[in-house]
């Protein structure tokens, strides 16, 4: 597995899925589809992510992704 994913940061941070939903406000079947890469969050919801990971969005997604997130 890519250690990159927002799955290997979340969990080597001690947050539970459930706390990172709560963290960003949204429902946890959102953030499990965002980890999983089934879904893509708006720019400001990828960011924070970054945020509360303490790492930078690039590293969270690929370039391609990135495109796809700004033009949400």
């Amino acid at each position: 597995m890519n250690d990159n994913t927002i799955f290997t940061y979340r969990t080597k941070r001690g947050i539970t899925q459930q706390q990172f939903a709560d963290l960003l406000k949204l429902p946890r079947t959102t953030v499990s589809f965002i980890e999983t890469k089934r879904q893509y969050p708006d720019f400001e919801t990828a960011e924070r992510i970054a945020e509360i990971l303490d790492t930078v969005i690039g590293k969270l997604y690929t370039q391609e992704e990135l495109e796809v997130i700004k033009t949400k």
